[in-house]
C-alpha cells in the first residue's frame, strides 16, 4: 500500500483568482475517473469507507475545508455542476448487493446546497465511456445521463465546493463495500461547454485492486496505477505527474504533495529525508485531474540570483574555525542549494565524500537576502584551507514538489514528470532523494531484479539506486521493488519514501571563491600632523590631509566632524581583511584680526582727512596698527587693512569720507535795510554795513576826534555775537575777526561787504524747538549772502531734508517755509523772495518776515529782549520788553549793543520808531528752547 502526502507552508492564491473563465472548444468530456484511469481496464477505486478507516479515506461527511476534501471550483454563478456517479463496489471493484450510497455538495461555508441518493435504479455513470464523453448536454449523446435533478447543481454564487459521500451509508468493506468505482464532476458554461481544471483534492485516496475482469493477473499488488495528475504548487507553477507504465504499484494509496518533504522541523535537509517506520505525511498541493484551468490562479513569475554570491567570514580572525556564511539574493522566494564541490570537482554531489551541500528556503513574504551559514568544514568534517579558492556551485529553485510515497511496494521504471506552466521554465527532469534514514537492517535493499542481491541487477540497469542523491538522477528514477513477501518489512513497506524535483532551476557558477585570502595590509594613513587656521574658521579636509606628513593614501574619512581648532582623526579602511589605518592632525587657531565695521565720515571742503579721524570712524572694535589706503586726501573711500599673516585673511573695513553740505543762504534784516535817519524807507537791494564801517563789530577798533578811539570786544567770550543768554553758543568763529584794540588793524579782517553776525541752525522737526542738528555763526553780507567761516563745519546728511532757522540779537527768529532738500551738495534756500514759516492754523495772527516791499522779506526788527522764554514770550515776540532794553540804554553812541534796532551804533529815537512799528504785531511761530 502506498499514501503520497504534501507538507509546504502556504498561503492558497486559487481563491483569489479572477472572475472571468476560458473557454476550451470542445463541447464535453468526462472530469474524474477518464483521467485517473485512461483505460476501461485500468481500474482505480476512490476510498471513500475502506478497511482501513478515515486515515486511508476521504471525501466522506465532514471533510469540507480539509486536505481530505473532493473539490472543484465555480467561477461564475451561471456555470452548472453536472454529476455522474457509479454504484458502489468492493476493494475488488466488484458491485456488491447493496450499492447504494448518500451524497452532498457543501459551499466553503460547510453549508449543504445540494443532496442527492445513488441507487441500483437511478445510478448515471456506471458506464466507462459514457463517463469519460461527459454529460449528455447540448448535441452530446453518447454520455451519461442527467435528466434526474439530483445530478445537475446549479450554484447561486462563485466559490469552493466539495462534493461528500456518507460513509454510514457505505456497505462495510467486509460485507462487500467501501469503494466509488465511476465517477465524473464536470462543469459547463452557459454555452455548453466543459471547462476542465475544476476538480482537485489535495490527498486523494485511491485504490488499483488486480481484478481479473479488467485483464490483470497476478498477487495483490500487480496491478499499477496509470493516470496522470496535474500538481499547482505554492508559487503556482504547475506539474504533470504521468504515471503511465511506471510500474506504481502500492494497491491503496494516496496521491499528495508538499514543498518541503515528510519532516516538519523547518529545517530543509531534515525535512526532505525519508522516513522510516511511518506511514504519516502533511498533503498541502492541490491536485487536479487536468490542466488546472488557468483563469483560477495567479501565473508564476520566474525568479533567479541577483549578483554574485560570496562567502563572508563573520569572525573576527579568518582560519578554519572562522564561522562562514554564503551571501545569496534571489528576485523570488525558491530554494537555494550551494554545493562546496570538493570531491572531483564535477558539479555533482556524491554522497560519503568531501562534497558538502548547504540549503536555504526563500519563503513567500520573508526576506531575499540571506547569508546561509557555514562552518568552514567539507562533507567529512575536515577544515578547509579558507586561503585558497573554494569551489561551489549555488543553484536557485521554484516550483519545487515533494513526492511522498507511503507504504509502496513498487516503483519501478518510474514516473515521469513534466513543467507544464510556466512553459519558459527551465525544467530539467531530475529527481532527487535522500533516503539516508531507511533502516539498514532489513529496508535498505532497493533490489530491483528482487532477488535480494544488488550485483545481480539486470544488463543495463547499473548497480541499485543510492541512498543519496542531491544532485540529480534524469527520470524515471529513484526505483524499487518489493524484496519481500513479508508485509511489515521492505524498502517501501510502513515507510514515506520522498522523492523530489524542481519546476525551474538557475545555476551560478561553477564559482571559485576564496573566503580567507592572503592579504598584504599597505594602508598607509601617514603620520600626525599640525596646522595653524584663523579663528573661527572650519577646518577642510584638503587643508588636514595636506597636513599630514609621509604618503597618505586618499580617500580616507576624518572624524569627529569638522569644525575649528582639536584632533582630528584620519582613518584609511582596512576593510575587509587589514586593520584600519590612522593618523591625527592637531589644529590650533591664530587670533583673527579685526579691521571693525564700515563707517562715515564728514569733513569740511577742502580738507585732508587724517588716519586718526578715519580709525575713529570705524565701527566695532578694530586692531591698531594697520593701514588706510589709498593716499589720504579729502572725499572718497579710504579702506583700512589689518594684516592676517601668516594664517588668517586680511581684514578690511571702509570709512566712506563725505565733504561738509555747502550752504547757499539769503536772508534780509529790517534794521539795517531801513533808513537810518527815521525816514521809514527801505533800500531793498543792500543792506547798510553802518556798524563794520564804523568799526563797532566784535573784534573792531575804532576811533574819532569827537570819540576818541574804541575797542569793542566781543558780547560773549568767543569774539561772535552769541557767545551770551538767550544763545549761548560757544563757537570759534570770533577769534578770526580781532584786531587787539591796534588802531591801524581796526578792520578786524572783515570784510567790507559784513553787515553784522546771525547765528544759523538746522531741524528736521519743524515744532521742536530744542533741535539742533547743527548750529554755527555766520557773516551777513549786505547783498545778504551768509557765509560760514572757520575750521569746523555744518555736516548732514546729504540724504535728508531740512528746515532753516536764522536768529539775529535783535531781530525776530525765522524759518524757511518747509524742509529744503540738499542737492548736489548744496543747501539752498532764500529768505529774501519769500515768506518764511508760519504755522496758524487757528488765525492767532503769526507773522513770519515782513513784506518790505512787493516780493522782499526782511526779518522784523525790535526784538531786543530775547531771554527767559518761560516767563514771557519775549523771545518770539516784539513788545513792551524790547522797548524797555531800548529806554534803559538810549543815548549811547557809538556801541555794539542789542537795543541799536536799526543798527547805526547810536541808539536813539530812530531806534524807538522801529521797535514802534512792529510792536504789538509781531509775533511768530517758530518755537525756539
Amino acid at each position: 500500500m502506498i499514501t503520497l502526502f504534501t507538507n509546504f507552508r502556504q498561503i492558497s492564491r486559487f481563491l483569489s483568482c479572477i472572475s472571468f473563465t476560458l473557454l476550451f472548444s470542445f463541447s464535453a468530456f468526462g472530469e474524474g475517473t477518464p483521467q485517473l484511469s485512461p483505460t476501461v481496464n485500468d481500474l482505480v477505486l476512490l476510498s471513500i469507507a475502506s478497511f482501513s478507516g478515515v486515515a486511508s479515506d476521504f471525501a466522506y461527511y465532514g471533510t469540507n475545508g480539509t486536505t481530505q476534501g473532493l473539490c472543484f471550483e465555480v467561477k461564475d454563478a451561471s456555470e452548472i455542476v453536472y454529476l455522474g456517479l457509479g454504484l458502489e463496489v468492493n476493494a475488488d471493484g466488484n458491485t456488491g448487493t447493496s450499492p447504494g450510497y448518500s451524497f452532498r455538495i457543501v459551499n466553503s461555508s460547510g453549508m449543504v446546497v445540494h443532496t442527492g441518493a445513488v441507487t441500483s435504479g437511478n445510478a448515471n455513470g456506471t458506464n466507462y465511456n459514457q463517463l469519460v464523453n461527459g454529460p449528455n448536454i447540448g448535441t452530446m449523446t453518447g454520455g451519461y445521463n442527467i435528466t434526474n435533478s439530483q445530478y445537475v447543481f446549479n450554484p447561486t454564487a462563485a466559490g469552493t465546493y466539495c462534493i461528500e459521500f456518507d460513509a454510514n451509508t457505505f456497505t462495510s468493506t467486509t460485507l462487500g463495500g467501501g469503494f466509488l468505482k465511476n465517477f465524473d464532476i464536470s462543469i459547463a458554461n452557459v454555452a455548453g461547454n466543459v471547462i476542465p481544471g475544476r476538480l482537485y483534492s489535495q490527498n486523494w485516496a485511491l485504490r488499483t485492486p488486480c481484478n481479473s475482469s479488467f485483464g490483470c493477473t497476478g498477487d495483490f499488488f500487480a496491478k499499477a496505477f496509470e493516470g496522470k495528475v496535474y500538481v499547482l504548487t505554492d508559487d503556482n507553477f504547475v506539474e504533470s505527474i504521468d504515471f503511465a507504465g511506471s510500474g506504481f504499484r502500492g494497491l491503496g494509496f494516496k496521491l499528495a504533495f508538499n514543498g518541503s518533504g515528510p519532516g516538519t522541523s523547518g529545517d530543509p535537509v531534515l525535512d526532505r529525508r525519508s522516513l522510516n517506520g511511518s506511514i504519516l505525511t502533511n498533503p498541502d498541493f492541490k491536485i487536479f485531474v487536468n490542466d488546472p484551468d488557468p483563469n483560477c490562479y495567479d501565473a508564476p513569475v520566474l525568479g533567479d540570483i541577483i549578483g554574485s554570491p560570496s562567502i563572508v567570514n563573520q569572525s573576527i580572525s579568518c582560519d578554519a574555525m572562522s564561522n562562514f556564511c554564503v551571501d545569496v539574493t534571489v528576485s523570488e522566494p525558491g530554494l537555494i542549494q550551494v554545493l562546496f564541490d570538493f570531491n572531483l570537482g564535477d558539479e555533482a554531489y556524491t554522497d560519503g565524500t568531501t562534497d558538502r551541500i548547504l540549503t536555504y528556503r526563500f519563503v513567500d513574504g520573508g526576506p531575499l537576502t540571506h547569508c546561509i551559514p557555514w562552518d568552514g568544514l567539507d562533507g567529512l568534517g575536515n577544515a578547509v584551507d579558507v586561503n585558497s579558492s573554494v569551489p561551489i556551485l549555488v543553484t536557485y529553485y521554484q516550483g519545487e514538489v515533494h513526492f511522498m510515497k507511503s507504504d509502496l511496494e513498487y516503483n519501478n521504471p518510474g514516473f515521469v514528470v513534466a513543467l507544464e506552466h510556466p512553459i519558459s521554465g527551465n525544467f530539467q527532469g531530475n529527481h532527487y532523494w535522500d533516503d539516508t534514514n531507511i533502516d539498514a537492517s532489513g529496508d535498505d535493499d532497493a533490489n530491483i531484479d528482487m532477488d535480494n542481491n544488488p550485483a545481480t541487477n539486470p544488463p543495463g540497469m547499473g548497480l541499485n539506486p543510492p541512498f543519496v542523491e542531491l544532485s540529480g538522477q534524469t527520470q524515471p528514477a529513484h526505483i524499487w521493488n518489493r524484496n519481500t513477501t513479508s508485509y511489515t518489512i521492505g524498502y517501501g513497506e510502513n515507510n514515506v519514501i520522498n522523492t523530489w524535483w524542481f519546476g525551474h532551476a538557475s545555476v551560478e557558477g561553477p564559482l571559485a571563491l576564496t573566503p580567507c585570502p592572503v592579504v598584504t595590509c599597505d594602508q598607509d594613513a601617514g603620520t600626525n600632523g599640525t596646522l595653524q587656521i584663523c579663528e573661527g574658521e572650519t577646518v577642510t579636509e584638503a587643508e588636514l590631509f595636506a597636513s599630514l606628513g609621509g604618503t597618505p593614501d586618499a580617500g580616507g574619512t576624518w572624524s569627529p566632524v569638522l569644525a575649528g581648532a582639536g584632533t582630528y582623526t584620519y582613518t584609511v579602511s582596512g576593510a575587509p581583511d587589514c586593520p584600519d589605518a590612522t593618523a591625527t592632525v592637531t589644529v590650533s587657531e591664530q587670533a583673527a584680526p579685526d579691521a571693525g565695521t564700515n563707517g562715515t565720515l564728514q569733513i569740511c571742503e577742502g580738507e585732508t582727512v587724517t588716519e586718526a579721524e578715519l580709525f575713529a570712524s570705524l565701527g566695532g572694535t578694530p586692531d591698531a596698527g594697520g593701514t588706510w589706503s589709498p593716499v589720504l586726501a579729502g572725499a572718497g573711500t579710504y579702506t583700512y587693512t589689518v594684516s592676517g599673516a601668516p594664517d588668517c585673511p586680511d581684514a578690511t573695513a571702509t570709512v566712506t569720507v563725505m565733504e561738509q553740505v555747502g550752504y547757499d543762504l539769503w536772508v534780509y534784516l529790517e534794521g539795517s535795510l531801513v533808513d537810518d535817519q527815521g525816514q521809514n524807507v527801505y533800500n531793498n537791494t543792500t543792506m547798510r554795513t553802518s556798524l563794520n564801517d564804523l568799526r563797532l563789530l566784535p573784534g573792531q577798533t575804532g576811533g574819532s576826534i569827537f570819540t576818541g578811539t574804541h575797542y569793542i570786544p566781543a558780547l560773549g567770550a568767543t569774539n561772535q555775537s552769541y557767545n551770551i543768554n538767550p544763545w549761548s553758543y560757544d563757537g570759534g568763529e570770533g577769534p578770526l575777526y580781532d584786531s587787539g584794540g591796534v588802531l591801524v588793524s581796526g578792520d578786524a579782517g572783515y570784510p567790507s561787504t559784513v553787515t553784522d553776525w546771525v547765528l544759523v541752525s538746522f531741524r528736521s522737526n519743524p515744532e521742536d524747538g530744542t533741535e539742533f542738528l547743527c548750529k554755527k555763526a555766520a557773516l551777513l553780507h549786505n547783498d545778504g549772502h551768509l557765509e560760514f567761516v572757520g575750521e569746523e563745519c555744518c555736516t548732514l546728511d546729504q540724504t535728508q531734508s531740512y528746515y532753516v532757522v536764522i536768529e539775529h540779537r535783535n531781530h525776530l527768529i525765522v524759518m524757511s517755509h518747509q524742509a529744503v532738500p540738499i542737492v548736489n551738495g548744496v543747501l539752498t534756500y532764500d529768505f529774501r523772495n519769500q515768506q518764511s514759516y508760519i504755522n496758524d492754523p487757528v488765525g492767532i495772527g503769526y507773522v513770519g518776515q515782513k513784506q518790505i516791499t512787493t516780493g522782499v522779506y526782511a526779518m522784523f526788527a525790535g526784538n531786543g529782549d530775547q531771554g527767559d522764554a518761560i516767563i514771557s514770550s519775549e523771545d518770539t515776540d516784539i513788545n513792551s520788553n524790547d522797548f524797555n532794553m531800548w529806554s534803559l540804554n538810549k543815548n549811547m553812541f557809538p556801541i555794539y549793543h542789542i537795543p541799536d534796532y536799526d543798527m547805526n551804533g547810536d541808539i536813539n529815537s530812530n531806534d524807538f520808531n522801529l521797535w514802534e512799528k512792529n510792536e504789538n504785531t509781531s509775533v511768530t511761530s517758530v518755537k525756539r528752547d
